[in-house]
């Protein structure tokens, strides 16, 4: 009966043990976050420095509002002052990557054979541009011509064509062209729209199986073409917030790291345990952890042990 009991008291023991290492961890892995004092959450995105929420939780340029919409906490990155914020749905430090909702423009035709169509332009700020690597142009429709023009260091414009009928539409989850179509964006783009043409389809008036055309920037990696994507009115309200995921990938600066390490008050790379590496083709640069070191590199005491190493080992020297 003793041995029981000594057994139960090392099993509560262990339990809080694990308890109290796995909250501490957890604050911790919080702490790397957002500057101290900072909120770093907004509904279940993390709101990682340089971005942040409030009056000095942010670099300049990287300001995220949280707002409550359907009941529900709302990230939105404020890109530019000409538009509204594009919701935020994750930060990656270590690539400088971000993902938010794209817009997805359309151009209907109805039963009466009435016209309606809805683009507007994506702007980003001056710190971020489009993933050419992480996004692609899409169009859906069967009878769809359109056209993405947009900005980087000059004018820009490119389109895709999709024609299909009902036999035709490609169900392989890929755009071929039977009722998608994909195509590459440039490097460094900073803003874009889409436009349609009105196509007189090979296989004729396709409107009463196909009566819109959708255009819009995606993240390839989440986009997976389906049948009857082609017959919907509402695509964009597929995804439950009016847009799909586009990555940006994003700097800190407008200088080389050169440059920056001869202000080190300014300087973002605030770790001890951190370096800093240039963006080719765009002003400014990222900061990571050293070798041996996870977390966040534009936090002082942002870097620490990387989980490869443990508590008691000491990272390798750079």
């Amino acid at each position: 009966m003793e041995c029981g009991k000594k057994k139960l008291l090392l099993i509560v023991a262990a339990t809080l043990i694990l308890r109290h290492s796995t909250a501490t961890d957890g604050a911790a892995g919080n702490s790397s976050v957002a500057r101290p004092g900072c909120q770093d959450q907004c509904g279940n995105v993390s709101i990682a420095y340089p971005f942040g929420i409030g009056t000095g939780c942010f670099l300049e340029g990287f300001e995220v509002t949280c707002v409550v919409e359907d009941h529900h906490y709302v990230p939105f990155l404020n890109l530019s002052t000409f538009v509204e914020g594009h919701q935020l749905l994750d930060i990656n430090v270590t690539l400088g990557e971000a993902r938010v909702l794209s817009p997805v423009s359309w151009y209907c035709i109805d039963i009466d054979k009435n016209r309606t169509m809805n683009n507007r332009w994506f702007v980003v700020g001056p710190h971020f541009t489009i993933s050419r690597t992480m996004n692609k142009f899409t169009t859906i429709g069967c009878s769809t011509i359109a056209f993405i023009e947009g900005e980087n260091k000059h004018e820009y414009i490119s389109g895709c064509t999709s024609s299909c009928d009902k036999d035709s539409i490609d169900n392989s989850g890929q755009c071929t062209g039977m009722g998608c179509c994909q195509t590459s964006i440039p490097d460094n783009l900073n803003s874009f729209r889409v436009t349609f043409l009105e196509n007189r389809s090979f296989y004729g008036d396709t409107s009463d199986f196909s009566p819109c055309s959708y255009g819009f920037v995606v993240d390839e990696n989440y986009f997976n073409f389906e049948q009857s994507y082609v017959s919907y009115t509402n695509f964009e309200e597929l995804h439950g917030d009016g847009g799909v995921p586009l990555v940006l990938d994003w700097v800190v600066g407008n200088e080389t790291c050169a440059q920056a390490q001869k202000n080190l008050s300014s300087y973002a790379c605030r770790d001890i345990n951190s370096y800093c590496t240039d963006v080719p083709d765009f002003p400014g640069y990222l900061c990571n952890c050293s070798q041996g070191y996870e977390g966040n590199p534009y936090l002082d005491e942002g870097c620490r042990v990387s989980n490869e190493y443990g508590s008691g080992e000491l990272a390798p020297f750079n």
